[in-house]
């Protein structure tokens, strides 16, 4: 199965948070069974391209996959990057559920805290 697109859309310093919802069939009826997965997430200047930065990935049983970018890491974003998310299960078996851009945007109003 292909993984699913989402665009990460960041302003520079901010916090990220968003939680996936993972589903064993086409039609998102039945929950995927994540047990013993692991999960990992990077950002790269593009796909197969230059590390940039981990993401903080984790597993929510039963079906649920949580990426965090804390505001140390968003800082340093360029404006434009490529993402993924994929899950470990072991014995080789690795799957890409999520993939998109990451475009970053400088915030407005004027940093107050450090």
């Amino acid at each position: 199965m292909m993984p699913a697109v989402f665009p990460l859309q960041i302003v520079r310093g901010d916090r990220g948070w968003w939680q996936f919802t993972c589903y064993s069939d086409s039609a998102q009826t039945v929950a995927a069974n994540l047990l013993g997965a692991q999960a990992r997430a990077q950002i790269r200047d593009q796909p197969g391209g230059g590390f940039i930065a981990n993401l903080r990935a984790w597993v929510v049983q039963p079906n649920l996959v949580s990426v965090e970018i804390p505001r140390s890491v968003s800082r340093f974003l360029p404006t434009q990057a490529a993402w993924d998310l994929r899950l470990n299960f072991g014995a080789g078996n690795v799957s890409t559920i999520v993939r998109g851009i990451v475009a970053t945007t400088p915030s407005v109003t004027e940093r107050l805290w450090r």
